[in-house]
């Protein structure tokens, strides 16, 4: 398993209450490494293009990067 993950996600279903721990495949954390990519990723897997943003339905999703909270995440600011 890539450093910083936990091999899984949570989805949660907030009309019920509901939440299930998804096990993500090794391949895909080390293709979609970041947030933003794997967050993407898990958008497109959970039908988020096919529904109205708005919708009751619509996913929605927090990914972090496994660098949060490392010097590493402000390295391409020239300011800090």
């Amino acid at each position: 398993m890539p450093p910083g993950y936990h091999g899984c996600y949570l989805r949660i279903d907030v009309s019920t209450g509901r939440a299930d721990r998804v096990p993500l495949p090794e391949p895909l954390l080390r293709r979609y490494i970041g947030g933003s990519g794997l967050g993407t990723r898990l958008l497109l897997d959970e039908g988020g293009a096919a529904v109205d943003p708005l919708s009751p339905e619509a996913p929605l999703i927090f990914a972090f990067s496994p660098l949060v909270g490392t010097p590493l995440t402000t390295s391409a600011n020239p300011f800090v």
